[in-house]
């Protein structure tokens, strides 16, 4: 099927409590919505001629990898940006309903750090939906003045220049560092609760010469695509934060 349908919470009222022996027992009350999303396409690809295939067999495998990675450069752009007029996703930006976004205050006393900032949404996203967030999205511009954070007497906080590059976490949380995400702008979320990335088979690459004249003219093409949906279970698992350093 070329849609991906589920049922989005849309308000949930607990009204779990302590009952006496043989009491009545409290009812909450859980609220769905159906909702869908369709199930796009991502794709991309280039000619080569036989004879470059032949003469420098590496330049296949360059081809295959290199198309490929484009294929994975444009899903990060649809998760996060992708604005749902087809034949783009909707992407976790495009949704409604998402935590309030929370720019940093730079001009506090202390001036408030990316670090502090992602810190309050990342509580206040856990206060107003019982979901902690698990996973952070930075542009590496964003990124870097974190790593930059240093004591009073001029030591790393992160561990310097010449200490091995760390994978990228944050109150405990991995941070996700990519370009994808416009400069200035980050999400933090609850990714594995409330959401759901679907895909159809994975990133495949294939090469042909059935395509126009390509046979006669002993060229290739080479196709990189994926087919993928993004489901949001609960938007309010996601919050952006604005105004970054």
């Amino acid at each position: 099927s070329n849609l991906v349908q589920y049922m989005r919470e849309t308000a949930f009222v607990n009204a779990a409590a302590p009952v006496l022996e043989g009491g009545i027992k409290p009812e909450s009350t859980l609220t769905f919505e159906q909702a869908s999303d369709p199930v796009r396409k991502i794709s991309h690809g280039r000619a080569v001629t036989e004879e470059l295939l032949e003469d420098a067999p590496a330049i296949s495998s360059y081809s295959y990898a290199r198309l490929r990675m484009g294929v994975l450069q444009a899903e990060q752009n649809q998760l996060i940006n992708g604005d749902g007029t087809a034949p783009n996703i909707s992407g976790i930006l495009d949704r409604v309903g998402l935590a309030p976004d929370m720019p940093r205050n730079g001009a506090a006393t202390p001036p408030q750090t990316n670090a502090d900032v992602i810190l309050a949404q990342m509580m206040a996203i856990y206060a107003s939906s019982y979901l902690m967030p698990d996973g952070v999205v930075l542009n590496p511009i964003n990124w870097t003045p974190i790593l930059m954070m240093k004591t009073t007497t001029g030591e790393y906080f992160a561990g310097g220049p010449f200490q091995p590059l760390q994978t990228p976490t944050l109150w405990g949380l991995p941070v996700a560092v990519t370009p994808a995400i416009a400069a200035g702008l980050g999400i933090v979320g609850a990714f594995k609760t409330g959401g759901q990335i679907f895909r159809k088979g994975g990133v495949q690459v294939e090469a042909s010469n059935s395509h126009s004249d390509f046979f006669i003219k002993n060229l290739i093409a080479i196709r990189a695509e994926e087919r993928l949906a993004l489901a949001i279970y609960r938007p309010g698992a996601f919050g952006t934060v604005s105004a970054l350093a």
